[in-house]
């Protein structure tokens, strides 16, 4: 049996638990080993942050005084991160020395308190020490939190895995820092580290590919993949400690649901179903996991986590929660389908549907088509009149940027989400190769690319001025704009809107 300590590090939501280390977690402990979760993200901001903002985010919420209080503490927890980590300027350049600029400026006593947390949690239950990389800025922490542990103590054993380090392997020209980490996992995540776990102390025993050692010069990678068997996932870990930590009025738990993507045609998504197969779980799987969850921990609320949870599954899962009697709600991302009418959105409402997220890229049929998404704007204006008709909440995802983009299309994109206001409740705006946090952006640019909206900040300036009744915040990657008084946080929003509405 091995000891192993999994850290969430900071920056990430505040609000959620992303499902990898739990189901990491899971898989391992399941052949043997001993496994302790901290989120390092959390401990921080409740160390640091405005005590007044984490206050309003634990609140009851009520009425929409509660909701705008949400709102504002959002943007109070914003600003502090911002400057927590250092806010480094945006960068197209996809490289390890980009990470390394972004680490740079990340304050040091910032740095020290998250190393000096890692060694004390380390120490109580000594062994290995795991960190997940899910975006570049996490990646950057990681990489200047790894250094200072081993300055600390040199025999620390630090393990890196996540969607960012495959991806920046993968895509990144220059020689990663190796020196941070003792081993890095790329791709498939659960079974590599389970094979990793048999090689250390083992020296007989060869390592894996999709593991680097520090021995190693260069990363090979040749798919990115979640990181789960196939089959059915083990039973993920939730210590109670993990969940109670969480700011939000109720914790939202991740329940997987597939592997890749059932339409798997985005020419812009590494979800393609040439590069990442699909694996999807039994529905009844995912229903045991929900009632587990909410028998151990008194969970209701859930993340659906699916590429694309098609209607297909969505109805799958309305027949299989049964007659009422499961009080759960859920949230789940999809593409838009023709199935998405009234009759069944309504259905996936009154079984506890509270978001739907989905990917809506472009409001324009020459773009849609060469990003070969499947559907036209015809279709988006159905779906979205049809989830309004049922008070079902969207959220939306965009593309600025993509090498099939004209000036006409991109036009009728911002106009849609300026003069479409009411049809949905917040949207992101990705730049296309603001960065590297999904991979594909870069990876799928034809040579030299010059996105018309040229970065971040102008495209800001263009929504500012466009859109000035609505709230924005600009990360690294593009822009989320939101209507007034709902909360940034996507999981709080449809909490938030389903508690007011029901009072």
């Amino acid at each position: 049996m091995t000891e192993i300590n999994l850290f969430t590090v900071p920056p990430a939501s505040l609000h959620t638990i992303a499902a990898a280390l739990p189901y990491l977690a899971g898989h391992l402990m399941a052949r043997g080993h001993h496994v302790r979760i901290v989120d390092l993200n959390v401990e921080l901001a409740r160390s640091c942050a405005p005590s007044g903002a984490i206050s309003r985010l634990m609140g009851q919420i009520i009425d929409a005084d509660d909701v705008a209080g949400l709102a504002l503490a959002e943007q109070e927890l914003n600003a502090w991160q911002e400057v927590a980590f250092g806010d480094p300027a945006p960068s197209i350049d996809a490289s390890w020395a980009d990470v390394a600029r972004r680490a740079e400026v990340i304050p040091a006593q910032v740095i020290e308190h998250l190393a000096a947390t890692m060694i004390r949690e380390n120490a109580i239950h000594e062994g290995l020490i795991g960190v997940s990389c899910l975006g570049q800025d996490q990646l950057a922490v990681a990489l200047r939190m790894a250094r200072r542990v081993k300055a600390i103590d040199p025999a620390a054993v630090v393990i890196a895995g996540g969607p960012m380090l495959t991806t920046a392997s993968r895509c990144f020209p220059d020689a990663p820092p190796l020196d941070a980490f003792d081993y890095i996992i790329a791709n498939n995540g659960a079974t590599a580290f389970e094979a990793l776990l048999d090689t250390i102390g083992h020296p007989e025993v060869s390592v894996p590919n999709d593991i680097v050692s520090v021995d190693r010069s260069e990363v090979q990678v040749r798919l990115k993949s979640i990181g789960l068997p196939m089959g059915r996932p083990e039973p993920p870990m939730f210590p109670p400690a993990l969940i109670a930590g969480v700011l939000s009025p109720r914790p939202v738990l991740p329940v997987f649901s597939a592997q890749g993507c059932s339409y798997g045609e985005c020419n812009f998504c590494s979800s393609q179903r040439a590069v990442t197969p699909y694996r999807p779980t039994m529905m009844r799987w995912i229903v045991a996991e929900m009632d587990r969850l909410h028998t151990e921990h008194g969970v209701s609320d859930f993340d659906i986590v699916d590429n694309n949870f098609d209607p297909r599954r969505i109805g799958a899962l309305v027949a299989a929660l049964g007659d009422g009697r499961r009080r759960y709600r859920w949230k789940a991302t999809a593409r838009f389908y023709e199935e998405f009418d009234v009759p069944f959105l309504r259905s996936a409402v009154d079984a506890g549907c509270g978001l739907l997220c989905l990917g809506l890229e472009s409001y324009d049929d020459d773009s849609l088509a060469a990003m070969q998404k499947g559907y036209t704007t015809a279709t988006i204006d159905r779906v979205l009149k049809a989830a309004h008709a049922v008070d079902l909440p969207v959220h939306l995802y965009a593309i600025v940027g993509h090498p099939s983009e004209t000036l006409h299309g991109r036009r009728a994109t911002l106009d849609f989400l300026r003069d479409e206001q009411h049809l949905y409740t917040s949207a992101y705006l990705q730049v296309y190769d603001a960065n590297l946090s999904a991979g594909v952006f870069v990876s799928t640019a034809q040579g030299d690319h010059d996105t018309m909206a040229g970065s971040v900040a102008n495209l800001l300036g263009e929504l500012t001025n466009d859109m000035p009744e609505l709230q924005m915040h600009a990360d690294h990657g593009g822009v989320l704009v939101r209507r007034p008084g709902h909360p940034r946080c996507e999981e709080l929003l449809f909490l938030a809107l389903n508690d007011a509405s029901r009072r």
